[in-house]
């Protein structure tokens, strides 16, 4: 049987699910992850959630806010 494909929102969760890791990871609240990349907490949720896509410039920011490199959190 081949691969399932990956839909959009699959690529959605799965970035969702990265960005989850990370804060947890490095204990960031979605509120002050928001703060820093100029978004309210409930666009930094809705990200988690996989239920938005942030603007390349955000995802760059959010990198920054992490202490990634750049293109590591969109990486999946």
């Amino acid at each position: 049987m081949p691969p399932k494909k990956s839909t959009p929102e699959d690529v959605l969760r799965a970035f969702g699910k990265r960005l989850a890791q990370e804060m947890g990871r490095q204990r960031v609240s979605q509120a002050a992850v928001g703060e820093f990349v100029g978004r309210g907490q409930t666009a930094v949720s809705d990200w988690v959630l996989g239920n938005t896509e942030p603007e390349p410039s955000i995802v760059f920011a959010l990198e920054e806010c992490l202490d990634l490199t750049p293109g590591e959190l969109s990486r999946l």
